[in-house]
């Protein structure tokens, strides 16, 4: 099922994503909250993504999957980054590009699986 808006809402979820992790470093709110945020916005991307993927929106959780691989990416920002250093931030890193690999590779299945399917029977 295709939904024609499925693009413009992955990315607008993408971009909150993006602009939430950017606004949490810079706002000093302490290194362990910055944290917990850091975990909760992969946790939402992925759920996001699963939504997105469960209605047939495959371009939504492929925009998710951008974004969380864009944060992975990412230099983290403010006191709090500085804080927990490169050991903790680089692990947030590595989640965040592990949940993106997670997401692709759930797409590619869903995709394949039927093609796979209708080759063997």
């Amino acid at each position: 099922m295709a939904h024609p808006r499925a693009t413009l809402v992955g990315w607008v979820t993408a971009a909150m994503l993006v602009n939430a992790n950017a606004w949490i470093g810079y706002m000093r709110l302490g290194a362990g909250a910055a944290l917990a945020y850091a975990i909760l916005s992969i946790v939402v991307g992925a759920l996001a993504a699963v939504a997105y993927q469960s209605i047939g929106a495959m371009t939504g959780a492929l925009a998710i999957s951008w974004a969380l691989f864009a944060l992975s990416r990412g230099l983290p920002v403010g006191d709090d980054a500085r804080v927990l250093g490169p050991v903790v931030m680089g692990g947030v890193a590595r989640a965040e590009a592990t949940v993106a690999a997670g997401i692709l590779i759930a797409l590619l299945l869903a995709l394949l699986l039927p093609w796979l399917s209708r080759l063997v029977s």
